[in-house]
């Protein structure tokens, strides 16, 4: 056999090795296929949030941030994990203004069931970024994520999956949609009414971004909003307007009634594209990116959060595997003029049984006019001893108009443990153990806690005959300090 000309040899040995490194782990990666990780916070709406350990210290909450070349973190960790820091030049954020930064040599990285050794991350200030109230401590970029692997994000289950080529297959009956690779972005075509436009995938921002004479072309109603947006590097940009489109839909996956904000990274050109799908769209899906076959799977998400609550509650593995109750918790309503209701009515995918006379026994008559009920955000208190805040009055006699006064839900979890600290989202149910239909409250219990009461703005729940525990994380929303009170319940409420 006549043997190849070197010249050939190496132009075919190329392609090889090109094509060897997109369907195998990226250098770096622990050993397998497929690789998985909890999110927290998966029901809020939000970006994706997944526990890191740097260096086998933390862990750490970071967003998934694949529009981000790198890996990025505070530089307090740095700092507190003495890692070695240079200044490494200038990087270009999306106001298109050169900034210095500095970049820290990291041995390992823990995301789950991956372990990712020696990768050189970027650090931003500290306090950059966060949600909601949540801080987050660093951004899990390209370098983790990596564009020949395929993602998966189920909020359902709470799960991050993380595989190779031919080792992950969308979710059945998902919507597929073709992709298109400008730079290092990744654009779906989505339509607004009847309008067509491209927009990348962005699983960074809270909401979806047009440019501005985008927006105006498609006579998007005008939404008055205060909004920061935080590119990857820190930088923070206000924003005063938004738009609502009727619908924005990727082939057949669809939101209607959307919130749009301003696009602004000005190292492109609206003639680039025209804007980008944030987590208010895409966290109402399954979403499956293969960067690689250029290719979106959205599938609707369960309607009934109870359906998977077991499951998802069970992702943090036996942390709470001896709780009597779903995540060790219990939650009751306290009304003025009756005697404190045992707490009760809590399970992780229906409804506990009503005990007699207690918050579950049957639908409460909502407050009297004029009683004064708060609307706010609802303040919370801590009791560490685990007594109600306020003892309740006695009950009204019979044929007596409701007292005055706020109403209290009360969430007491159970005394072994008063060591951990970990929210819960509770959901309020009808008596026949269906949705009330209300925003889901979360519920933070700080160190030392074992009882939570909150009486601003827990009025509506007052119609709640029962809750249940349809998710917990051990990375809590920390507690708002003011005034000598101590709030720790908050309702959830995503964006459009």
């Amino acid at each position: 056999m006549r043997a190849m000309p070197k010249r050939l040899l190496l132009n075919a040995i190329v392609p090889a090795l090109a094509a060897a490194c997109v369907v195998g782990a990226p250098p770096g990666f622990s050993s397998g296929d497929r690789w998985s990780a909890p999110l927290a916070a998966p029901l809020e709406g939000g970006p994706a949030l997944v526990p890191v350990s740097i260096n086998g210290k933390g862990p750490f909450l970071f967003m998934i941030d694949p529009d981000s070349d790198v890996s990025s973190i505070e530089e307090r960790i740095a700092a507190a994990l003495d890692l070695y820091t240079v200044q490494a030049g200038d990087v270009a954020d999306e106001s298109d203004t050169m900034r210095t930064v500095r970049t820290a040599e990291v041995r390992e990285i823990t995301v789950g069931t991956l372990k990712v050794a020696n990768r050189v991350v970027r650090l931003h200030r500290n306090g950059s970024f966060g949600f909601n109230g949540r801080p987050i401590d660093g951004l899990l970029g390209r370098d983790v994520v990596s564009d020949s692997l395929i993602l998966h994000i189920d909020r359902d289950r709470g799960q991050m999956i993380l595989a190779t080529q031919g080792h992950l297959d969308p979710p059945p009956d998902a919507v597929s949609a073709p992709l298109r690779r400008f730079n290092d972005r990744f654009l779906a075509r989505a339509r607004i009414g009847g309008e067509e436009v491209e927009m990348y995938l962005d699983f960074a921002a809270p909401a979806s971004l047009l440019w501005p004479e985008v927006m105006q072309k498609l006579g998007l109603r005008r939404a008055r909003v205060r909004a920061t947006l935080v590119d990857h590097l820190g930088t923070a940009r206000q924003v005063d307007f938004g738009g609502i489109a009727p619908t924005l839909a990727v082939g057949d996956a669809a939101v209607d009634n959307h919130l749009i904000l301003p696009f602004g990274d000005r190292r492109f050109r609206p003639q680039d594209y025209d804007g980008a799908l944030g987590e208010n769209f895409l966290s109402r899906f399954l979403v499956t990116v293969n960067w690689h076959k250029k290719r979106v799977y959205l599938k609707a998400r369960q309607a009934d959060l109870g359906a998977l609550a077991s499951e998802r509650l069970g992702r943090w593995g036996a942390t709470m595997a001896k709780c009597k109750t779903p995540a060790c918790v219990t939650v009751s309503i306290e009304r003025p003029g009756a005697p404190a209701p045992p707490a009760g009515g809590v399970r992780g995918g229906a409804p506990a049984p009503p005990a007699p006379g207690s918050a579950g026994s049957a639908a409460p008559a909502p407050p009297a006019p004029g009683s004064g009920e708060p609307t706010s955000g609802g303040e919370a208190t801590a009791a560490a001893d685990g007594a109600a805040t306020a003892p309740a009055a006695a009950s009204p006699p019979a044929g007596a108009p409701p007292p005055a006064g706020p109403i209290a839900l009360v969430a007491t979890r159970e005394p072994w443990t008063r060591d951990l600290t970990y929210e819960v989202v509770l959901e309020a149910l009808n008596p026949d153990g269906s949705p009330i239909g209300l925003p889901l409250l979360l519920v933070t219990f700080p160190k030392g806690a074992e009882t939570i009461t909150a009486r601003a703005g827990i009025a509506p729940y007052a119609a709640a005959a029962s809750f249940r525990v349809v998710d917990m994380s051990p990375f809590p929303r920390p507690c708002d300090e003011g005034g000598g009170v101590r709030r720790c319940v908050w309702p959830i409420r995503p964006l459009r």
